[in-house]
């Protein structure tokens, strides 16, 4: 629904987000203000009412917002988490293949420098785009068979296997948790009830009692910048490896330049 929001710097998209917002309000206030005072006009206490729905929807609000905004921040840094658990099964390969007799370590290091060449010049991107990635299986069997079939001749060379066979499992199991982590996000119908909760906590503000229409729209603006600047923020880091804040594929870029063949 917000897709627009990572095709371009979020001091841009976060300025027409809010903008979109703040047109939304003002125009509320210039069309609604004074016919709402005609209709609650006859209403005794209509001013009391009005004011007590609002700081009680705006209540409820705050507290989803607060919700939502801890439920992303904790998605975002645990996918940071899961690209480091990657790049560290990773390393762990690369100690266990020096220790393997050549040419197994060499066709070893090669392709684990393979795959991390696709991870960060075919996947990356793809996750940038908020697809899944779905290749390297290639490199994945490859880097699978030349460490099954290496075959030990001494005692040393199975425990060498060994570890290099424990180390490749984890790099398997960490590079299925950073893909699921691509996908991961808030549900679509939280994002929904989020931006309706926005809208109607701005509507319930244009009913505020407030004589003068420019304190009126000082209340209403300040009320809809700070809901909205919310709910970008918490938008903008949904997905973790999309946008302004996406996560760096930096671990890997030292995998290649200090680790792996060039």
């Amino acid at each position: 629904m917000f897709n627009l929001i990572y095709s371009a710097p979020y001091a841009v998209t976060g300025t027409v987000f809010v903008a979109v917002f703040l047109l939304f309000a003002a125009l509320g206030v210039l069309l609604v203000r004074r016919p709402a005072a005609r209709m609650f006009s006859r209403e005794q206490h209509w001013r009391a009412v009005t004011t007590l729905a609002l700081q009680t929807c705006a209540s409820f609000f705050a507290l989803l917002l607060a919700l939502a905004a801890i439920t992303t921040v904790e998605n975002h840094a645990d996918a940071r988490n899961k690209v480091s658990v990657e790049a560290s099964a990773i390393a762990v390969l690369i100690r266990a293949a020096s220790e393997l007799p050549q040419p197994t370590r060499g066709k070893l290091e090669q392709e684990i420098a393979s795959y991390v060449r696709y991870v960060v010049n075919e996947s990356w991107p793809q996750q940038r785009r908020g697809k899944t990635p779905t290749g390297a299986v290639e490199i994945i069997s490859g880097i699978q068979q030349t460490i099954f079939s290496f075959e030990p001749r001494t005692p040393k060379d199975e425990i060498i296997l060994a570890s290099s066979i424990t180390a490749f499992q984890g790099l398997v199991e960490a590079r299925r948790e950073r893909i699921s982590a691509t996908s991961e996000t808030l549900p679509r119908l939280l994002t929904t009830v989020l931006t309706l909760g926005v809208l109607i906590t701005i509507a319930l503000s244009w009913l505020l009692p407030v004589q003068s229409r420019g304190v009126h729209c000082l209340i209403t603006g300040s009320i809809t910048v700070t809901a909205s600047l919310i709910l970008f923020t918490i938008v903008a880091l949904s997905y973790p490896f999309r946008g302004g804040v996406a996560i760096s594929p930096s671990p890997y870029l030292v995998l290649l330049e200090t680790r792996l063949p060039h």
